[in-house]
């Protein structure tokens, strides 16, 4: 988990406090600017990070406007590929502390299992949210400025997201009598010094070093083996080389203004090499009466100019999922789809005589973050789209390969939906497992090596340091009998602690024993909920079917909610495999 140059993990003695978080044991990763410690929050059961900014390892000034920095951007980013802040503030010795959402690992330790590079791939699983993410920052008129491979995180399921804005440039809010920008990293970040006329255009020549950095197979250290390995490598297309080299230009003004500027360029590059290295190939259609409507708007007057204007729509970025009907279903039997390019959605239907194309029924413009979101949350396969030729013979095999493709895609959706019991159950149980532990952890007690009885009080004589707030918690002493004295430690002076009773007979007091924090009932209360969540499990109840009505009901309104293909995915899957996979693939599954 990044805490801004991030060291090796060292032990620390005193822990934060932070309310609502359970510190777990362990050294916390530990920076030039905080340290970082894994926690589980008491609310939901979420692993997080508790990043706490120590004014022993910078100046306090320093701390002060990195923590409003930090803050600042991070409450005004909500993006997938952003590290969530889940909270902020200053803890009882005066450290500030952010509350973010755990990352298991980081590009650094990414690049040292890689065996190979492939830049489809990569950009894919990295690039793609990498770019879209700081194009994000970028639209808020955030720049991050310290862009480099320990603030590129992994989340516990692989989800890459953005960290560490402690420097990041604030153009509406931040002072301009403080500057952090000797606080950068080369050679990720650029050349030139930062004067702050073009904040957001060194965010773009980051990512461009970031992507030579992860494809090159030994460790790139200057700006002169970055340049140098942009253009010499063969590890990316030309068409993507030629961007990446123009990021990297020594001149600002020659490098893309802003992320999604640079996020366009290689999606273009990126989209017509999968083109010609011969990906999937599908025929599209248009009819009469459709294309009048579909040429206004795109404000042209003919067939060849508008068919020319969607593949370009459509070679930039296409994202595809079924179509749903107003009610969750499937709109018609032959399993419509809507692809989503760059700039407009497209209401498309397999042709009900050849089944060899995809005829386009209407398109609609959208705006590129609703673009982008529907995108994120659809399966992106390589396809060349092509209006069909005159006098060219039926093939059925490519879309075929597009549908099994989607099927594929929908099918380890419901896989995940169906897990989702599992998930919530585990949840559950850190939770408990957390306010056991917190419970026992409250139990310090106090020895005693003698006693005086008083009436209904005890004065005992205590061994070693009483705790803080002792006084009037409720405590029990264990009788000779095995009972307990029950009661509260009414007043401590010196070594000595004068016990009020409830309950207990004060004749069966031991001579030496301890006074303890009574945590019996809220302990066994959260064992009985561990048991019967356990039983829930494992459906040994009073009426299992109870539970499995609850569960399927429960997961069909959260798929209706969560999952881009609502409550339908598996019918639409039964129903698409049924119509479009060959006999022989039919056969064997």
């Amino acid at each position: 988990m990044d805490c801004g140059s991030v060291g090796e993990d060292v032990p620390v003695t005193a822990k934060p406090v932070v309310d609502g978080y359970a510190i777990l044991d362990g050294s916390p990763a530990t920076g030039r600017t905080a340290r970082v410690y894994k926690a589980v929050s008491l609310t939901d059961g979420a692993m997080v990070a508790i990043k706490v900014l120590t004014a022993s390892v910078e100046q306090s000034e320093f701390l002060e406007e990195a923590f409003r920095r930090e803050t600042q951007s991070l409450t005004e980013l909500r993006h997938p590929s952003i590290v969530a802040m889940r909270g902020s503030g200053v803890t009882s010795t005066g450290d500030r502390y952010l509350v973010l959402d755990w990352m298991e690992s980081d590009l650094v330790r990414w690049k040292t299992a890689q065996r190979g590079f492939e830049w489809g791939e990569f950009w894919q699983t990295i690039g793609r949210p990498l770019v879209s993410a700081v194009a994000h920052a970028h639209s808020r008129n955030i720049g991050h400025r310290d862009l480099a491979p320990r603030n590129i995180l992994f989340s516990p399921d692989g989800r890459l997201v953005v960290a560490d804005f402690g420097i990041a440039k604030i153009r509406r809010f931040m002072r301009t009598d403080m500057t952090l920008r000797q606080f950068v990293s080369p050679p990720f970040s650029p050349p030139e010094a930062d004067d702050g006329a073009a904040t957001l255009g060194r965010d773009v020549y980051s990512l461009a070093a970031i992507f030579c950095w992860c494809a090159s197979p030994s460790s790139l250290e200057t700006y002169g083996s970055v340049e140098a390995f942009a253009d010499g490598s063969d590890a990316f297309p030309p068409a993507v080389r030629a961007v990446l080299l123009q990021a990297l230009s020594r001149d600002p003004d020659e490098r893309p203004r802003l992320a999604e500027e640079l996020l366009d360029r290689l999606e273009a590059g990126t989209a017509s090499t999968a083109a010609r290295a011969g990906g999937l190939s599908c025929l599209l259609a248009i009819g009469h009466v459709q294309m009048s409507r579909i040429c206004r708007d795109f404000e042209l007057s003919d067939r060849a100019a508008t068919e020319s204007a969607i593949l370009d729509d459509l070679g930039s970025v296409c994202a595809i999922e079924p179509k749903l009907g107003p009610d969750g279903e499937q709109g018609t039997a032959f399993g419509d789809l809507v692809l989503y390019g760059l700039t407009r959605t497209y209401h498309v239907r397999p042709d009900d005589t050849h089944r060899d194309r995809l005829t386009i029924l209407s398109v609609i413009q959208r705006p590129s973050g609703w673009l982008e979101a529907r995108r994120e949350n659809s399966v992106t396969p390589r396809v060349d789209f092509r209006f069909l030729p005159r006098g060219r013979e039926p093939d059925q095999r490519s879309l075929l390969q597009i549908q099994q493709i989607i099927d594929d895609f929908v099918h380890e959706r419901a896989e995940d939906e169906a897990n989702a019991e599992n998930r919530l159950l585990d949840t559950w149980s850190r939770i408990l497992q957390a306010r056991q532990e917190l419970e026992l952890g409250r139990e310090r007690p106090i020895r005693y090596h003698s006693h005086a009885v008083e009436g209904r009080r005890v004065v005992f004589r205590t061994v070693g340091t009483i705790p803080d707030g002792a006084v009037l918690e409720k405590r029990q002493v264990k009788l000779h009998d095995g009972t307990f004295l029950t009661g509260h430690i009414e007043d401590i002076d010196g070594q000595e602690a004068t016990f009020l009773v409830a309950t207990g007979d004060v004749g069966q007091l031991r001579g030496a024993g301890e006074i303890s924090v009574n945590v019996y009932a809220a302990s066994e209360a959260l064992r009985k909920q561990q048991r019967a969540l356990d039983a829930f499990r494992q459906r040994e109840v009073a009426r299992a079917h109870m539970a499995d009505v609850f569960w399927t009901r429960g997961l069909r309104y959260r798929a209706r909610r969560r999952s881009p293909y609502g409550g339908s995915s598996r019918n639409w899957m039964r129903t698409s495999r049924r119509r479009w996979r060959p006999h022989s693939a039919r056969r064997t599954s």
